[in-house]
Order: structure tokens, then sequence, then C-alpha cells
């Protein structure tokens, strides 16, 4: 029965990593000429990579409030209505720890990955014009 849940877990841990990509990779293609027009104003490398970074950051934070708040609620819920056997509820520590670190370096580098594949398309005039096409 384990190893049925580390595996559908795996399975929708997977899913929700291609969902995040997707999201944060169409909200950036979709803000492209915002960007590149921020950055014809003055808008520095640095500081677009710390506005891609913030924006990570608070996907992160969000999902993990929600999870350690309405998820964890929903878990002993269930696990109390589920429990017959009478075994005390408890989180696993190590596991939770290395899925929030996994977390921040995922939602620091996606959107940092995505800006830099952004950067690529050629010259800032080129990216304004083309951007609508």
């Amino acid at each position: 029965m384990w190893q049925l849940g580390m595996g559908i877990a795996i399975v929708l841990g997977f899913i929700g990593v291609m969902n995040y990509i997707n999201t944060e990779l169409g909200s950036i293609s979709g803000r492209r000429r915002e960007i590149a027009i921020l950055e014809s104003i003055g808008m520095t490398g640095k500081q677009q990579r710390r506005l891609l970074l913030t924006e990570g950051m608070y996907y992160a934070g969000i999902s993990l409030f929600l999870t350690a708040t309405v998820g964890l609620g929903i878990d002993v819920l269930l696990f109390q209505r589920m429990n017959y056997h009478k075994v005390a509820f408890s989180i696993p520590v190590i596991p939770v720890v290395v899925m929030i670190v996994t977390l921040f370096a995922l939602c620091i580098f996606v959107p940092l990955a995505a800006g830099r594949f952004m950067e690529g398309d050629g010259t800032l005039v080129e990216r304004i014009r083309h951007v609508g096409e």
C-alpha cells in the first residue's frame, strides 16, 4: 500500500511540476513586450532577474502556505475519518524538508531560466516589434 501511495504521489508531483513550468513560461512569454518596454526605459538585467525571482518566490510561498494550512487540515481530517486502527498521526519531517527545498529551488530556477531564454531572442527593438505577431 505504501508503494502505491508513493507511486501516485510521484506521478502527481511530476504533473504539478510540469504545470508550474508551463504556467511560468506562459506568464513570462505573455509579458515579453511589457518586459522589453521596461528594459527600454532603463530596467537592467539584474532588476529583471530580481523581478522574476520575486515572482517565483511568491508562487513558492503561496503554495507552501496553502499546503501547510488547507492541505494539512484536509489531510488530518481524512486521516481521522479513516483511522480504524488508532494509529497516531505524524508528519515525516525529512521528506517534507526535502520537498520544501525542492519547491523553492524549482521556483527560483524556472523563472530565471525562462528569463534568460527570453533574452536571447534578438535586440530590444526586435523583441518589442515581434511580440504581437
